[in-house]
């Protein structure tokens, strides 16, 4: 980011993070996505709108997830405390997980600050980032969030009320014993997919990347495949590479989502395997419990 000065809210300094479009242009053009999308115009001699349905198509089916420990640009690899870690222990003595966060999505991010905001786009990174730790199997503290974006503990904390007030829930450590089993943080991602929307779209209105949005309709979808096949929550968890949590989770907002007629016809197409061969895990080692 760029910080060119401070401006007072509600009383409060926020950090003035102007940038012109072309400023922006010029650092989407740096992006994976962007220099992808050149060749396929430039050297394929596509469309502006084919290419991009091709980056979109590459990015549902073949693009890692963070299970499998690839690090792309734009992300870190960081240890970070275990969603079944007991409270109250030494630090030394708590269990720990590694994680893949995406701390810069690139193109996505800059189109949110583009269209919203550096303040909005600041908030967008912090749900996104406990979003993937907690899918990892780890939690994220405050301090911990203030370190990857390079900003103040204050600032991180005013950001995660102000998104709880919005009714949006952030599961970092100390607050995920709130949080109830059968209550997903992305439920409305699912339910929106469920209803028709598109994948742009839904990342527009829930504030979460495209890439966030896509790889946790393709999660929910492996789960619920797995679970039509016989397969119990702990071997799920181990095949799709997630904690057995997670798993459960996805399960009850499908049992829910099942019960509405209006979304059988996307909720099939969403969990039938895309090569109609089951799913295989992702990594040996199977999910961080």
């Amino acid at each position: 980011m760029c910080y060119t000065g401070n401006s007072t809210v509600n009383g409060k300094k926020e950090e003035d993070t102007t940038m012109d479009k072309a400023a922006i242009e010029r650092l989407v053009a740096k992006t994976a996505d962007h220099l992808f999308l050149h060749e396929l115009i430039i050297d394929f001699e596509l469309s502006p709108r084919e290419a991009q349905a091709i980056l979109e198509t590459a990015k549902v089916h073949l693009q890692p997830g963070p299970e499998a420990g690839v690090v792309r640009p734009g992300q870190v690899k960081v240890v970070v405390t275990s969603v079944e870690a007991q409270h109250g222990r030494p630090l030394l003595d708590t269990d720990r997980c590694e994680v893949v966060l995406t701390v810069d999505a690139g193109a996505d991010d800059l189109a949110v600050r583009q269209s919203q905001g550096p303040i909005a786009l600041r908030r967008a990174r912090i749900e996104r980032l406990v979003d993937e730790a907690l899918e990892q199997g780890g939690l994220l503290t405050e301090e911990d969030l203030a370190r990857l974006l390079h900003i103040h503990a204050r600032t991180i904390r005013r950001d995660v009320k102000v998104l709880r007030q919005e009714g949006k829930v952030i599961p970092t450590r100390g607050h995920h014993q709130d949080i109830g089993r059968g209550q997903s943080h992305k439920e409305p991602i699912v339910e929106k997919h469920l209803q028709g929307h598109g994948y742009h779209e839904i990342a527009r209105q829930t504030g979460h990347s495209l890439d966030a949005v896509q790889r946790y309709l393709q999660t929910f979808g492996r789960v619920v495949y797995l679970c039509h096949q016989g397969l119990e929550p702990p071997e799920i968890a181990f095949l799709v590479g997630h904690s057995l949590a997670v798993v459960e989770q996805h399960l009850a907002l499908y049992d829910r989502f099942r019960q509405v007629p209006a979304y059988q016809t996307h909720l099939a197409e969403l969990t039938r395997p895309p090569t109609g061969r089951p799913y295989l895990p992702l990594r040996k080692g199977g999910a961080r419990r």
